[in-house]
């Protein structure tokens, strides 16, 4: 690594890629596509135990016409020595097409990055589809009956495992037939 000046080493800020994929947000009320997110890792930030980064880093989202529709500053704890992030990019209002993300440094390192946003029909289209499919493969309920015969609890019968459309629920069936689940794994509320 080069030396700059004898003590700061040189880094070269970059922008590494897409992190967390483009995702459209839909309206909770009306359930219509409100703008998008995305997430952009970048790496070579200079960290500063003081004051949390050494430069001032900018990062700007332009639009396909040209304009900037969405900046921000990063900002780090002080104390930390991280020298690259995942930063969320996009947000309300914002329409499809090819935007240009940029991060620049006031030391005067800077990079940028095309970034192409599906049209939100396009990409719901494909998320239907994907949900369609692995319906398809997973049966609607299984039980896996992987239990534990238990002669000294009381009130207890079995309890075992049980998958209702690709949630994991932890079953417990009490002697009088009663059944009591936990989910344990719900793949619809994963990020």
């Amino acid at each position: 690594m080069a030396q700059s000046n004898g003590k700061d080493p040189i880094t070269k800020l970059r922008i590494t890629g897409i992190k967390e994929p483009v995702v459209w947000i839909k309206d909770d009320r009306d359930n219509k596509p409100i703008g998008w997110m995305a997430g952009v890792g970048i790496e070579g930030l200079i960290p500063d135990l003081v004051k949390g980064y050494k430069f001032r880093y900018t990062r700007e989202l332009i639009s396909p016409n040209g304009e900037i529709v969405n900046t921000g500053i990063l900002s780090q704890a002080p104390g930390h020595l991280g020298t690259s992030t995942t930063v969320a990019i996009g947000g309300r209002g914002l329409s499809s097409g090819t935007y240009t993300v940029r991060i620049w440094a006031d030391n005067g390192e800077e990079d940028k990055m095309s970034l192409l946003v599906p049209d939100n029909e396009t990409y719901f289209a494909k998320i239907k589809q994907q949900e369609e499919s692995k319906s398809q493969s997973i049966p609607q309920s299984q039980e896996v009956k992987k239990g534990i015969k238990n002669n000294k609890l009381q009130y207890i019968k079995d309890v075992y495992l049980k998958e209702e459309n690709s949630a994991i629920l932890l079953t417990v069936e009490r002697k009088d037939e009663t059944k009591y689940s936990a989910v344990l794994r719900n793949p619809a509320e994963l990020p």
